[in-house]
C-alpha cells in the first residue's frame, strides 16, 4: 500500500478510464457469481451524473498511472422517510493487489464520506466470493449481514 496513491473524486470530473477498467475487471469476476450482467458503460454514465450532482464520491487507488482499486458510494433519501441512505455501487480491487486490506480501506473511506453526508443507514452489497463469514471485512466496520447485503446503522 505504501507505493499506492489515493485520489478522491467528488462533485465533478473523475477518472473515467480508471473506473471503466475496474468496472470491466469487476464485470468479468462478478459474472461468475451473479446471473445479472454488469454493464460498465452504465456505471460510467451513472457515476458521471451522480458525482456531478454531489451525491456520490469515488475513491481510486493507483499504482503509478494504473487504477488498481476503487470504491464508488452514493446516497439518497430512503423510501417513505426523510432519512438519508448510503450505498456502495462498486468496491473492487484487482486480484494482484488483494490481501493488503485495500478493499476494507476503501470501504472505510466510503463509510466515512457517507456518514459525513448524514446517512443513517449504509448498505453494501456483495456480488462476488465474499460471504458472511467472520473474516468478512464489512463486519469489522460495523456492518451486519442481511442476505447478500451488509447493513450498518449510524447513530
Amino acid at each position: 500500500m505504501d507505493k499506492l496513491t489515493l485520489r478522491k473524486y467528488e462533485g465533478g470530473p473523475f477518472d473515467v478510464w480508471g473506473l471503466q477498467a475496474l468496472a470491466i475487471a469487476y464485470n468479468d469476476e462478478a459474472n461468475k457469481f451473479s446471473a445479472l450482467p454488469f454493464c460498465e458503460r452504465h456505471v460510467i454514465e451513472c457515476a458521471d451524473r451522480m458525482t456531478e450532482a454531489g451525491t456520490s464520491a469515488i475513491y481510486m487507488l493507483y499504482d503509478g498511472f494504473t487504477a488498481v482499486g476503487g470504491i464508488w458510494v452514493s446516497y439518497s433519501h430512503a423510501i417513505h422517510t426523510t432519512a438519508l441512505m448510503g450505498y456502495e455501487n462498486m468496491n473492487y480491487v484487482l486480484p494482484d493487489y488483494r490481501g493488503q486490506s485495500l478493499g476494507k480501506y476503501l470501504a472505510k473511506l466510503g463509510c466515512e464520506w457517507l456518514e459525513s453526508k448524514g446517512c443513517k443507514v449504509i448498505q453494501f452489497g456483495v456480488n462476488s466470493g465474499i460471504d458472511s463469514g467472520t473474516d468478512n471485512p464489512y463486519k469489522s466496520l460495523g456492518f451486519a449481514p442481511i442476505g447478500r447485503n451488509f447493513v450498518k446503522l449510524v447513530r
